[in-house]
């Protein structure tokens, strides 16, 4: 039951039907509240157990309540049911309730306040846990400050004797995120001279940020690290691994890979080339419909050179011969014309770079029977 709401209108009907609720049930609706950012009726429930209306509130009664105020943004609320509702009450806080409130704290972006808190911890003789440790550590390299999470190391964490792979993880994290990869191999090579041996998570990290930046070698150069050191590289090793892989495969292919815009503004003579015929053939026709006109033509030209040859038009009688030599490679090249516009070649190109010249001397024609091939070769 999330809502808090009816979490209050169970409570309403347990008290109606005469049953009293104990400390978990109110801590119940008491974390209802304050996941729900209700902090404030929290804090009434909070004052009636107080009151003696309910039974009395316990440590876990007071952390919730200041777990609330943190994720609601209210630190000054929770300071004060830390530092005067709890002694008040004579109810001290435990190493619980300490790290919320850092956890709360480090979240606000309150360092320096965080900082006296864990000073404060260690004064009321209050053990730190690793996960006091990993929330210290993090922050301070997520904040840009090393040096101080290398002092806090050396100084606190390794003479406490309190470290396992959540604390190892986040110095490694830290390292990494802030581009020390050189230096967070050098804190792996130092915790296995000392006779440690960081789990499997930690050398992923590693191994990710290696592959990240591109260093193959040095990736591979941990994982035989971690062989050597009895561990077996799991499902997300070789994931990592493979990305480097897959990464290194693509880049060679958009390297000699060509845009679509190279390809649309390739020239007109690549469009044009298998149509230009070379200078001892004929220019080859595109289909059997252009190879009827020719012949026509032909027929027109012979016919009017016979009527030049009895001067019904005044012309001279030694124009058949020549004028159909003429009249061929202008009329080819109306055709070659004609067979580039279907096939989509830019009016902008001249006839010099689509076309070869027609030759001076005189066509050598090919049979019918191997035009028609080449004509429905094309086809």
């Amino acid at each position: 039951m999330d809502n808090p709401s009816e979490q209050l209108a169970v409570l309403m009907s347990m008290l109606q039907a005469g049953c009293k609720p104990d400390v978990i049930t109110m801590n119940t609706v008491i974390h209802g509240f304050s996941k729900a950012g209700r902090s404030h009726e929290a804090r009434r429930i909070l004052d009636d157990m107080l009151s003696g209306k309910f039974c009395a509130p316990d440590v876990v009664t007071f952390t919730t309540l200041i777990s609330g105020y943190l994720e609601a943004g209210d630190h000054a609320e929770a300071l004060d049911v830390l530092h005067t509702l709890m002694p008040r009450r004579r109810c001290s806080p435990t190493v619980v309730t300490y790290n919320c409130v850092l956890k709360g704290l480090f979240g606000l972006q309150q360092v320096d306040t965080a900082m006296q808190i864990f000073e404060e911890m260690k004064a009321n003789n209050v053990a730190a846990d690793s996960v006091t440790y990993t929330l210290v550590i993090k922050v301070l390299c997520d904040a840009g400050r090393l040096e101080k999470a290398k002092a806090f190391w050396d100084d606190v964490v390794w003479p406490s004797g309190i470290h396992d792979d959540y604390v190892y993880s986040a110095i490694f994290r830290g390292l990494c995120k802030q581009g020390k990869l050189e230096q967070a191999c050098d804190f792996l090579y130092e915790l296995v001279d000392s006779g440690i041996s960081p789990g499997l998570v930690c050398y992923n990290i590693l191994i990710d940020t290696a592959c990240k930046e591109g260093s193959k070698k040095l990736a591979y150069q941990l994982v035989k690290e971690m062989r050597r050191n009895g561990l077996t590289p799991d499902a997300v090793t070789w994931r990592i691994i493979g990305k480097l892989h897959h990464c290194e495969k693509e880049e060679p292919e958009q390297r000699h890979h060509l845009p679509n815009s190279d390809v649309a503004q390739s020239s007109a003579d690549d469009r044009v080339e298998p149509f230009i015929s070379k200078e001892s053939e004929t220019p080859l026709l595109s289909s059997s419909k252009h190879l009827h006109e020719t012949n026509e033509n032909r027929n027109k030209v012979k016919m009017k050179g016979d009527v030049c040859a009895e001067g019904e038009f005044g012309c001279s009688t030694e124009m058949t011969e020549e004028s159909l030599d003429k009249y061929e490679p202008a009329k080819e090249q109306e055709d070659h014309m004609m067979d580039n516009s279907r096939y989509g070649i830019a009016d902008g190109v001249t006839q010099e770079d689509s076309l070869t010249k027609p030759c001076k001397q005189s066509i050598i024609r090919e049979p019918l029977s191997e035009v028609a091939r080449k004509v429905f070769g094309l086809l």
